[in-house]
Protein backbone atom coordinates (compact mmCIF):
# COMPACT_ATOMS: atom_id res chain seq x y z
CA UNK A 1 0.00 0.00 0.00
CA UNK A 2 1.12 3.40 -0.73
CA UNK A 3 0.02 6.62 0.71
CA UNK A 4 0.55 10.45 -0.79
CA UNK A 5 1.02 13.11 1.17
CA UNK A 6 2.34 16.73 0.24
CA UNK A 7 4.29 18.34 2.28
CA UNK A 8 3.95 22.10 0.69
CA UNK A 9 4.92 24.33 -2.16
CA UNK A 10 7.33 27.00 -3.28
CA UNK A 11 7.98 29.26 -6.58
CA UNK A 12 11.29 26.86 -6.91
CA UNK A 13 9.26 23.49 -6.90
CA UNK A 14 8.06 21.04 -4.08
CA UNK A 15 8.71 17.97 -2.69
CA UNK A 16 6.28 15.46 -2.93
CA UNK A 17 6.27 13.05 -0.45
CA UNK A 18 6.27 9.10 -0.81
CA UNK A 19 4.97 7.06 3.19
CA UNK A 20 5.09 3.37 2.79
CA UNK A 21 3.13 1.07 4.93
CA UNK A 22 6.75 0.13 6.42
CA UNK A 23 7.27 3.54 7.27
CA UNK A 24 10.05 4.41 5.01
CA UNK A 25 9.85 8.05 3.58
CA UNK A 26 11.02 8.86 0.10
CA UNK A 27 11.59 12.59 -1.24
CA UNK A 28 10.64 13.37 -4.91
CA UNK A 29 11.15 16.93 -6.60
CA UNK A 30 10.50 18.01 -9.46
CA UNK A 31 10.30 21.48 -11.11
CA UNK A 32 7.58 23.41 -11.71
CA UNK A 33 6.33 27.05 -12.71
CA UNK A 34 5.49 30.09 -10.55
CA UNK A 35 2.22 30.31 -11.99
CA UNK A 36 1.48 26.32 -11.04
CA UNK A 37 3.12 26.89 -7.85
CA UNK A 38 0.24 29.43 -7.19
CA UNK A 39 -2.41 27.47 -8.30
CA UNK A 40 -1.51 24.43 -6.35
CA UNK A 41 -0.77 26.76 -3.36
CA UNK A 42 -4.45 28.54 -3.43
CA UNK A 43 -7.01 25.95 -1.81
CA UNK A 44 -9.60 28.06 -4.58
CA UNK A 45 -8.74 26.55 -7.41
CA UNK A 46 -9.13 27.45 -10.79
CA UNK A 47 -12.12 26.32 -12.71
CA UNK A 48 -14.18 27.22 -15.53
CA UNK A 49 -17.62 25.28 -14.43
CA UNK A 50 -19.82 27.15 -12.15
CA UNK A 51 -22.40 25.28 -9.39
CA UNK A 52 -25.42 27.66 -10.64
CA UNK A 53 -26.76 26.72 -7.03
CA UNK A 54 -30.10 28.52 -6.38
CA UNK A 55 -29.45 27.44 -2.03
CA UNK A 56 -26.77 27.95 0.35
CA UNK A 57 -24.08 25.13 -1.47
CA UNK A 58 -24.62 22.94 2.12
CA UNK A 59 -24.50 19.64 -0.20
CA UNK A 60 -23.26 17.28 -2.47
CA UNK A 61 -25.66 18.43 -4.92
CA UNK A 62 -23.63 21.78 -5.12
CA UNK A 63 -20.96 20.32 -8.21
CA UNK A 64 -18.44 22.72 -6.30
CA UNK A 65 -18.94 20.79 -3.08
CA UNK A 66 -18.95 17.69 -5.13
CA UNK A 67 -15.58 18.19 -6.71
CA UNK A 68 -14.60 19.36 -3.45
CA UNK A 69 -13.63 23.17 -4.65
CA UNK A 70 -14.98 26.59 -3.05
CA UNK A 71 -18.05 28.48 -4.83
CA UNK A 72 -16.38 31.66 -6.91
CA UNK A 73 -18.35 34.38 -7.81
CA UNK A 74 -18.73 33.09 -11.16
CA UNK A 75 -21.40 30.61 -9.47
CA UNK A 76 -24.00 32.95 -8.44
CA UNK A 77 -22.82 36.12 -8.53
CA UNK A 78 -22.54 38.37 -5.54
CA UNK A 79 -25.61 36.26 -3.75
CA UNK A 80 -23.71 34.48 -0.20
CA UNK A 81 -23.06 30.68 0.20
CA UNK A 82 -21.89 28.48 2.71
CA UNK A 83 -19.41 26.57 0.34
CA UNK A 84 -17.26 30.14 0.31
CA UNK A 85 -17.04 30.65 3.89
CA UNK A 86 -19.79 32.85 3.79
CA UNK A 87 -23.61 32.60 4.76
CA UNK A 88 -25.65 30.64 7.81
CA UNK A 89 -26.50 27.30 7.02
CA UNK A 90 -30.57 26.15 7.04
CA UNK A 91 -31.99 26.65 10.62
CA UNK A 92 -31.88 23.07 10.81
CA UNK A 93 -28.10 22.73 11.94
CA UNK A 94 -26.45 24.02 14.61
CA UNK A 95 -25.16 27.19 14.15
CA UNK A 96 -21.38 26.40 14.76
CA UNK A 97 -21.74 23.58 12.39
CA UNK A 98 -19.59 23.79 9.42
CA UNK A 99 -19.80 22.48 5.54
CA UNK A 100 -17.61 19.52 6.22
CA UNK A 101 -20.05 18.90 9.33
CA UNK A 102 -23.29 18.99 7.34
CA UNK A 103 -21.32 16.81 4.94
CA UNK A 104 -20.42 14.58 7.73
CA UNK A 105 -24.42 13.50 7.73
CA UNK A 106 -24.73 12.30 4.10
CA UNK A 107 -24.08 8.90 5.53
CA UNK A 108 -20.84 7.23 4.68
CA UNK A 109 -18.01 9.59 6.64
CA UNK A 110 -16.90 9.18 10.31
CA UNK A 111 -18.87 11.68 13.06
CA UNK A 112 -16.48 13.92 14.48
CA UNK A 113 -16.10 15.25 18.46
CA UNK A 114 -18.50 18.68 17.12
CA UNK A 115 -21.36 15.94 16.35
CA UNK A 116 -21.17 12.90 19.16
CA UNK A 117 -21.08 16.64 21.31
CA UNK A 118 -24.24 17.73 19.93
CA UNK A 119 -25.97 14.68 20.09
CA UNK A 120 -25.06 14.27 23.96
CA UNK A 121 -26.08 18.32 24.96
CA UNK A 122 -29.51 17.24 23.33
CA UNK A 123 -30.28 13.75 25.14
CA UNK A 124 -28.69 16.70 28.44
CA UNK A 125 -31.45 18.55 28.17
CA UNK A 126 -33.91 16.42 27.44
CA UNK A 127 -32.23 14.27 30.59
CA UNK A 128 -30.66 16.54 32.77
CA UNK A 129 -30.70 14.02 35.97
CA UNK A 130 -28.48 11.55 34.03
CA UNK A 131 -24.77 12.57 34.84
CA UNK A 132 -22.83 11.95 32.17
CA UNK A 133 -23.07 12.93 28.66
CA UNK A 134 -20.57 15.45 28.48
CA UNK A 135 -18.47 16.90 25.86
CA UNK A 136 -16.10 14.45 24.30
CA UNK A 137 -13.32 17.10 23.37
CA UNK A 138 -12.38 17.53 27.18
CA UNK A 139 -11.61 13.71 27.06
CA UNK A 140 -7.83 14.01 25.62
CA UNK A 141 -7.07 16.46 28.51
CA UNK A 142 -8.49 13.68 31.28
CA UNK A 143 -11.24 16.34 32.28
CA UNK A 144 -14.01 13.89 31.47
CA UNK A 145 -15.55 12.63 35.03
CA UNK A 146 -18.48 11.03 36.30
CA UNK A 147 -20.19 12.55 39.59
CA UNK A 148 -19.65 9.80 42.45
CA UNK A 149 -22.05 6.87 42.20
CA UNK A 150 -24.57 8.97 40.00
CA UNK A 151 -25.72 6.39 37.02
CA UNK A 152 -24.25 8.13 33.48
CA UNK A 153 -23.86 7.64 30.19
CA UNK A 154 -20.94 9.13 28.08
CA UNK A 155 -19.27 8.67 25.02
CA UNK A 156 -16.17 7.86 24.49
CA UNK A 157 -13.43 8.16 21.59
CA UNK A 158 -10.96 5.55 21.80
CA UNK A 159 -8.19 3.89 19.75
CA UNK A 160 -7.63 7.14 17.71
CA UNK A 161 -10.86 6.14 15.60
CA UNK A 162 -13.47 4.96 17.14
CA UNK A 163 -16.70 5.85 19.03
CA UNK A 164 -18.39 3.63 21.90
CA UNK A 165 -20.95 4.18 24.35
CA UNK A 166 -19.69 3.61 28.19
CA UNK A 167 -22.86 3.13 31.06
CA UNK A 168 -23.78 1.98 34.43
CA UNK A 169 -27.48 2.07 33.95
CA UNK A 170 -27.98 -1.10 34.51
CA UNK A 171 -24.93 -2.77 36.19
CA UNK A 172 -27.16 -2.22 39.04
CA UNK A 173 -25.69 -1.49 43.11
CA UNK A 174 -22.70 -2.83 41.44
CA UNK A 175 -20.30 0.18 41.20
CA UNK A 176 -17.01 -2.46 39.86
CA UNK A 177 -19.00 -2.91 36.51
CA UNK A 178 -19.10 -0.84 33.43
CA UNK A 179 -21.05 -1.63 30.71
CA UNK A 180 -19.74 -1.26 26.70
CA UNK A 181 -21.92 -0.56 24.20
CA UNK A 182 -19.43 -1.13 20.98
CA UNK A 183 -20.94 -1.55 17.49
CA UNK A 184 -17.59 -2.70 16.31
CA UNK A 185 -16.36 -4.69 19.41
CA UNK A 186 -12.78 -3.21 19.22
CA UNK A 187 -9.83 -4.23 21.41
CA UNK A 188 -9.51 -1.26 23.99
CA UNK A 189 -5.78 0.31 23.88
CA UNK A 190 -4.47 0.67 27.36
CA UNK A 191 -5.08 4.58 27.12
CA UNK A 192 -8.96 4.21 26.29
CA UNK A 193 -9.44 1.49 29.37
CA UNK A 194 -7.68 4.17 32.00
CA UNK A 195 -10.07 7.00 30.19
CA UNK A 196 -12.95 4.94 31.11
CA UNK A 197 -11.63 3.97 34.36
CA UNK A 198 -10.79 7.47 35.12
CA UNK A 199 -14.54 8.85 34.34
CA UNK A 200 -16.44 6.27 36.43
CA UNK A 201 -14.74 7.28 39.43
CA UNK A 202 -15.35 3.90 41.96
CA UNK A 203 -13.75 3.14 44.82
CA UNK A 204 -13.73 -0.02 44.05
CA UNK A 205 -9.98 -1.57 43.54
CA UNK A 206 -10.99 -3.05 40.39
CA UNK A 207 -13.13 -2.45 37.67
CA UNK A 208 -14.52 -5.01 35.38
CA UNK A 209 -15.94 -3.46 31.78
CA UNK A 210 -18.45 -5.68 30.61
CA UNK A 211 -19.40 -5.47 27.12
CA UNK A 212 -22.71 -6.08 25.72
CA UNK A 213 -23.94 -7.84 22.81
CA UNK A 214 -25.24 -5.11 20.42
CA UNK A 215 -26.02 -4.54 16.94
CA UNK A 216 -22.75 -4.15 14.88
CA UNK A 217 -22.50 -1.30 12.50
CA UNK A 218 -22.64 -3.13 9.04
CA UNK A 219 -19.11 -0.42 7.99
CA UNK A 220 -16.04 1.08 9.51
CA UNK A 221 -17.76 4.40 10.03
CA UNK A 222 -20.97 4.78 11.69
CA UNK A 223 -19.67 3.98 14.83
CA UNK A 224 -20.20 7.60 16.10
CA UNK A 225 -24.06 6.96 15.15
CA UNK A 226 -24.52 3.92 16.57
CA UNK A 227 -22.50 5.06 20.18
CA UNK A 228 -25.43 7.91 19.87
CA UNK A 229 -28.20 5.88 18.85
CA UNK A 230 -26.94 3.49 21.84
CA UNK A 231 -27.07 6.56 24.31
CA UNK A 232 -30.31 7.67 23.20
CA UNK A 233 -31.79 4.26 24.16
CA UNK A 234 -30.81 3.94 27.53
CA UNK A 235 -31.27 7.74 28.14
CA UNK A 236 -35.29 6.02 27.01
CA UNK A 237 -34.68 3.55 29.80
CA UNK A 238 -34.40 0.36 26.87
CA UNK A 239 -31.79 -2.34 27.13
CA UNK A 240 -30.41 -1.31 23.67
CA UNK A 241 -28.93 -5.65 23.42
CA UNK A 242 -32.33 -5.92 23.28
CA UNK A 243 -32.73 -3.62 19.92
CA UNK A 244 -32.06 -4.45 16.27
Amino acid sequence: MLHQRNSGTNIFGFFRTLTYYTGCTLYVYSTITLREAAKRHNANVFVKKRCNCTSSCTTKRCSCIANNIKCSTHCHGSRRCRNNGEGPLPSKYPADFSVDDVQRLDGNRWLSDRHISYGSLLLKQVFPHLDGLNDTVLQPLNALSASGDRKYIQIFHVNGNHWLTASNLLTGDNCSVVDIYDSARVTLSTEAKKAIAGFHQCASSTLTLRFRDVQRQPNTYDCGVYALAFATSLAHGADPTQLT
